[in-house]
């Protein structure tokens, strides 16, 4: 839906170890989910897309004011609709941040 969030629980979530083919968001997708007017996205990957050149799925977010937010742990976080909060560090002359990102149940 549109202004919504969308998390991507992918078999990254289910490796202990770092894979270095991890899932990612391939352009087409990217374009997607801006087309459909999603407030941001969140990955289990250390990135949302992986040696992609160009970052076509970087700049297709971006470019539709798409937050995005990787490295997430959601291993024991089953399907569903969540209250998210993040909140990232205040960092100045970046285009990044670490952020704690907690979500809520039942919060409708």
């Amino acid at each position: 839906h549109e202004n919504d969030f969308v998390l991507f629980k992918t078999k990254n979530s289910l490796e202990d170890a770092f894979n270095f083919e991890f899932i990612y968001v391939a352009e087409d997708a990217a374009r997607y989910l801006a087309d459909k007017k999603v407030r941001g996205v969140g990955i289990d990957a250390l990135g949302i897309e992986r040696s992609q050149p160009g970052h076509p799925t970087h700049k297709t977010l971006f470019s539709a004011g798409v937050i995005v937010i990787e490295g997430l742990r959601l291993k024991d976080v089953p399907e569903g609709s969540y209250f998210m909060v993040a909140a990232p560090l205040k960092l100045v002359g970046t285009d990044a941040a670490p952020a704690r990102v907690i979500l809520f149940e039942n919060m409708q």
